[in-house]
């Protein structure tokens, strides 16, 4: 029997996740202590009590956000005594909010978050073949055809196989590509091709639950309007990968550099084209697959000089035609679409 490499390297990689760096080591019995003053501390568990590592855990009040420890474990320091609202997200997990009292000892708080199902990132890596290949799978680890492979505002478009592969010449570029299938959750992975490169996904799609979103799918079409219509001196695009490469942990510093001023901390994101939005400041890059940023260009106005000829001036500014909503707060609009 003939077993495809990328499905096999994919079989391999979870069984790797199951019994070692990827696991997580289950929480008998979790006794918090009180930190000490002007700090609170506690751990992240899912339901059956295992310790989530890297979660996000933030307090909205004060715009601070941390990261769990390998063991669950996060710590605010240099709060005051009072009540705050501490929330906590983590891909493949119900995000929770608690309600925390920080005395004179401090305060403690246990989070425990639901798994939604099985999820498994897809994960992209360089190619020696220039162009983007990859191949697809189920939750089964089985190799998936006919699942349609198509970039986002391009009409670059193919199929997988019978060993779930798929290959597409596309040039160096900055990518958004939908894998879509009847019957399961669409999947979008960004993807960065350099020059004399190309790149490989690896991606697993689950069943999915209920009926399609319609909001999803209008949300994707006018992504796609954005990005044939938008221009290389108005727009910009970052991938995981840009982010990674650039040392970049913070979606405000993408749109820090955007703007070409230092943003307000709840500058509005839009989130996976909307219409929930999210402050610059919760979001980091481990959260996203996918930045769109749309500067201001100069609005053009045609007047009528003393001799009668016709002539064009800046005026004001607004932003471009491609940006999905005004944002002047920000100086720039901003999409993330998250990583699912």
């Amino acid at each position: 029997m003939r077993i495809d490499r990328g499905v096999a390297s994919m079989v391999g990689l979870v069984m790797f996740c199951a019994s070692s760096v990827c696991s997580t080591v289950e929480a008998q019995s979790i006794a918090l202590r009180a930190p000490g003053p002007n700090s609170l501390s506690g751990v992240v568990t899912d339901s059956l009590g295992n310790f989530i590592a890297e979660a996000d855990v933030y307090i909205s009040s004060l715009k601070r956000r941390v990261r769990t420890n390998g063991d669950g474990s996060f710590l605010f320091e240099k709060l005051k005594p009072g009540t705050y609202d501490v929330g906590a997200r983590r891909l493949g997990y119900v995000a929770r909010s608690y309600r925390v009292v920080v005395g004179d000892d401090g305060g403690t708080v246990n989070i425990r978050m639901i798994r939604i199902g099985f999820s498994l990132p897809s994960m992209v890596t360089t190619a020696e073949r220039t162009g983007l290949s990859g191949v697809v799978g189920d939750s089964a680890y089985g190799a998936m055809s006919d699942v349609v492979v198509r970039v986002i505002g391009n009409e670059a478009h193919t199929f997988t196989d019978s060993a779930g592969a798929f290959f597409l010449p596309l040039k160096p570029g900055r990518y958004m590509v939908e894998l879509k299938r009847d019957g399961f959750s669409t999947q979008r992975v960004g993807v960065s091709i350099p020059e004399h490169e190309g790149r490989k996904i690896a991606a697993w799609m689950i069943p999915r639950q209920g009926r399609p979103n319609p909001l999803e799918g209008a949300n994707v079409f006018e992504m796609s309007q954005r990005l044939m219509r938008a221009s290389p001196v108005w727009s910009k695009y970052y991938t995981r990968e840009d982010m990674a490469k650039q040392g970049i942990s913070e979606i405000r510093q993408v749109v820090n550099m955007a703007a070409m001023k230092l943003v307000d901390p709840d500058c509005p994101v839009l989130i996976d084209g909307g219409p929930k939005t999210l402050p610059v400041w919760q979001l980091s890059a481990g959260d996203v697959e996918f930045v769109e940023l749309y500067t201001a260009r100069p609005a053009r106005r045609t007047v009528t000089s003393l001799n009668g000829n016709p002539q064009k001036f800046s005026t004001s500014t607004s932003m471009t035609p491609t940006s999905p909503r005004d944002q002047s707060a920000c100086g720039v609009s901003v999409v993330a679409w998250l990583r699912h």
